[in-house]
C-alpha cells in the first residue's frame, strides 16, 4: 500500500495510499486513533508517509544478534539432537547476520537434511546443519555446472584470495569454508568468513561482486 507512486499512473494502489495520507492529515488529538505499520522495504515507501506528522515513532529492527541467534536455535531444534561437537553458540557464529526466518529456514531444512539421508539415527549431524545454512546463504549446489579448467583455475585463485586476506588482515576473521562449487543462480564459488553477513560471490570469472 505504501510504496512509491507512480506519477504517470492512476492506479488503484495509489488512489489508496494517497486516502490513507488524507486520513492522517485529519486525526485529532482527542480521536485516540494510534496508526502501527511496518516493512523491510523502508527504501520502497512513498516520501509522503516518511513525512514529519505521519508517524511521529520509527523503530529499526536489526538482524538478531549473537546471543539472539543463539536462543532462536534453542528453540527451533529443541526437539531433535545436535552433534556433540556442535553447539548453540557455534551455530550462532556460523549464521553472523542473517534473520529470524534464516535461522527457521535453515533449523527446518536441517531436519529435511536427516530425514532424506535415510538414516535409522535419531538426530541432526554436523553436515546436516552446515548443508543447510549454505543452501539459505548462497543457494543449492549445482554440480551440474560445468566450468572449464580455465574457470575453476580462476576461481580457486579468487576464493583463495579472501581466504588468504582473512588470515592476514588485523580486522579480518578467517573463513569457515571456501568453495569452488557452484550455487544458486550465479555464484561460481565462496568464501564465509566467520563474523560476514553473507559471504563473497564469483558471478563470472572476469566479473566479481562481493555483497555485505
Amino acid at each position: 500500500v505504501g510504496s512509491k507512486r507512480n506519477l504517470e499512473s492512476n492506479s488503484e494502489r495509489a488512489s489508496t495510499l494517497n486516502q490513507l495520507l488524507v486520513e492522517m492529515d485529519g486525526f485529532d488529538m482527542s480521536d485516540s486513533i494510534m496508526v502501527f505499520a511496518a516493512t523491510n522495504l523502508v527504501k520502497h515507501l512513498d516520501p509522503a508517509l516518511l513525512r514529519s506528522g505521519r508517524f511521529d515513532k520509527k523503530i529499526y529492527f536489526d538482524p538478531p544478534n549473537f546471543s539472539e541467534r543463539k536462543s532462536m536455535f534453542e528453540m527451533y531444534l529443541e526437539d531433535i539432537i545436535i552433534p556433540e561437537e556442535l553447539s548453540y553458540a557455534i551455530l550462532s557464529d556460523r549464521t553472523a547476520g542473517m534473520t529470524g526466518a534464516d535461522i527457521a529456514n535453515i533449523s527446518n531444512q536441517s531436519k529435511i537434511n536427516a530425514i532424506q539421508r535415510g538414516q535409522e539415527e535419531v538426530g541432526l549431524t554436523d553436515s546436516d546443519i552446515q548443508i543447510a545454512i549454505d543452501e539459505v546463504m548462497i543457494g543449492r549446489e549445482k554440480r551440474e555446472r560445468m566450468m572449464s579448467d580455465e574457470e575453476k583455475e580462476r576461481v580457486s585463485y579468487h576464493e583463495a584470495g579472501h581466504a588468504l586476506m582473512g588470515y592476514i588482515l588485523k580486522d579480518s576473521e578467517p573463513p569457515v569454508k571456501v568453495s569452488i562449487i557452484p550455487r544458486g543462480e550465479a555464484a561460481l564459488g565462496f568464501s564465509q568468513p566467520k563474523h560476514q553477513t553473507h559471504p563473497t560471490h564469483q558471478t563470472h570469472p572476469t566479473h566479481q561482486t562481493h555483497p555485505t
